[in-house]
């Protein structure tokens, strides 16, 4: 089983249906025995907390896991 997996194809961001820098899902599931999504996104994750999210973002957390 490969650990890191490379792919020139990425999901878009959950949040704001961007293009993601990296995808992943995590090697455990979540308590519900969902995996665990990883994202990490140019737009919604920069660690700019002043910036607004866009108004269609689900999220107001700057956590770049989504359980789907």
């Amino acid at each position: 089983m490969a650990l890191l997996e490379f792919s020139d194809r990425l999901p878009q961001c959950s949040r704001c249906r961007g293009d993601l820098i990296m995808s992943g899902v995590a090697p455990q599931d979540d308590e519900h025995g969902r995996p665990i999504h990883l994202e990490l996104c140019p737009v919604c994750d920069t660690g700019d907390v002043d910036r607004r999210r866009p108004a269609f973002s689900s999220s107001g957390s700057p956590t770049t896991a989504v359980m789907t």
